[in-house]
């Protein structure tokens, strides 16, 4: 329907009788259409077809106050007054503003809901039962004072003091109490019905006799220098830390079996490797986080020197291999042994093919060590030779000797130490 401007000018008899007609049909109509009147009065009705929302201009005639909906629907833009009860009628339940009681009734199974998806529901159902469920996150409860659960007699159920203890109940009387120091069990706490566990004469948890069955800990498990943590009926199996700073594991009956599918033994901040053990792999012992003996699937492997004692346990005598990757026509490599003081013989072996021929070179020198100097090297003991084109120079250095390759083609080069201290 169209809107009007309800000014009726002079004119002729028909023209007028349309503009008329027009005025009724607007005020008929409550001006309903999509777009507002063009002139405007307070307290103007209009039915915004667009909105779908019945309207009432101001008494300022600046604005258009919501009313309630087209389709019979209140809508609400201002403070409003209900002077009586108010009933909210449900499928099933209703839920009545009781003026009265000055209060909301909710009837039985009647839920009121919080949150975008319904996460929190409080209803109490004609079984009787009343339900307050969280479905998301954290429930919580603040109070600027003590906080009690309560029966309908008063009886204490659960106490919270501001600043103070959570109290526990059984028939109101109080049997768990938390403390600044940690919480006071008034009774006997029972474990699984067994487990008698505090005894006032000993501090301790649980009897010989009457041990715990299983003890959960999330965190830690802090016992004190020189306690121990003991297992089996006969403590056969013990760890504890002395206050000397001795730490022990004491398997006194039986075999001592670490089972897992990888093993690593590591100094404290676990920086350092002391063992690694693989399964189907191998087994490594290090020296200072270096490798220096590897299992392998056909035997073992060492990296670095041998040193072996003598009969009273001091270092002796002992032996030193090195062996090179392949060096170039005219590259060096220095074999080196222990800083000490000893003799005895080196070892050179070339080979120019590595995976070939037979163009090997050996030959064996005496040699002195001197800790302090350039080791002295003596005229060649032994040699022999393969096929030719395999050759190599040798002289002494600090604590061994350094061999050149002069093949004229790369060459893989090995050295040992016979060496006696």
């Amino acid at each position: 329907m169209p809107t009007h401007d309800y000014s009726l000018a002079n004119q002729s008899g028909a023209a007028f009788r349309t503009d008329l007609n027009n005025a009724l049909a607007a005020i008929q109509s409550n001006n309903s259409n999509s777009s507002s009147p063009a002139t405007t009065i307070a307290y103007q009705w209009w039915a915004d077809t667009t909105a779908n929302i019945f309207k009432i201009r101001n008494s300022s005639n600046n604005a258009w106050i919501n009313l309630f909906t087209l389709a019979g629907g209140i809508d609400v833009d201002a403070a409003s007054n209900f002077n009586e009860d108010v009933t909210f009628t449900g499928a099933n339940v209703n839920i009545l503003f009781d003026k009265s009681d000055n209060a909301f009734e909710f009837g039985n199974d009647a839920k009121a809901r919080f949150g975008a998806d319904t996460d929190l529901e409080i209803f109490h159902q004609s079984s009787d039962d009343t339900n307050l469920i969280n479905s998301h996150k954290e429930l919580k409860l603040f109070s600027n004072g003590n906080t009690s659960l309560k029966t309908n007699n008063a009886d204490v159920m659960v106490k919270a003091i501001k600043n103070g203890a959570v109290e526990l109940y059984f028939d109101n009387n109080k049997k768990i109490e938390t403390q600044s120091g940690g919480a006071k069990v008034t009774g006997l706490l029972t474990v699984d019905g067994n487990c008698i566990s505090f005894s006032a004469n000993n501090n301790s948890l649980g009897l010989h006799g009457h041990r715990w069955n299983d003890v959960f800990v999330k965190s830690s498990l802090d016992i004190a220098d020189d306690g121990e943590i003991r297992i089996g009926d006969s403590d056969d199996f013990k760890l504890f830390h002395t206050t000397g700073g001795l730490n022990k594991i004491i398997a006194s009956n039986g075999e001592l079996m670490f089972q897992c599918n990888n093993f690593n033994f590591r100094n404290e901040n676990g920086s350092e490797n002391f063992i690694h053990a693989t399964e189907n792999g191998a087994v490594t012992l290090y020296y200072d986080n270096e490798a220096k003996f590897i299992t392998d699937d056909d035997g073992a492997k060492t990296i670095g020197r041998h040193q072996f004692a003598n009969d009273s346990g001091t270092t002796g005598g002992f032996t030193h291999i090195l062996v090179s990757g392949t060096i170039s026509d005219g590259g060096t490599f220095t074999a080196q042994t222990f800083n000490t003081h000893a003799g005895g013989l080196v070892t050179i072996t070339t080979n120019r093919r590595p995976s070939g021929s037979n163009n090997k070179n050996i030959s064996i020198f005496p040699i002195v060590l001197n800790s302090t100097s350039t080791a002295t090297l003596g005229t060649a003991l032994s040699a022999m030779a393969g096929s030719s084109g395999s050759s190599f120079s040798v002289a002494g250095t600090s604590k061994g000797v350094i061999v050149t390759n002069t093949s004229g083609l790369d060459q893989r080069i090995t050295v040992r130490f016979d060496i006696t201290g």
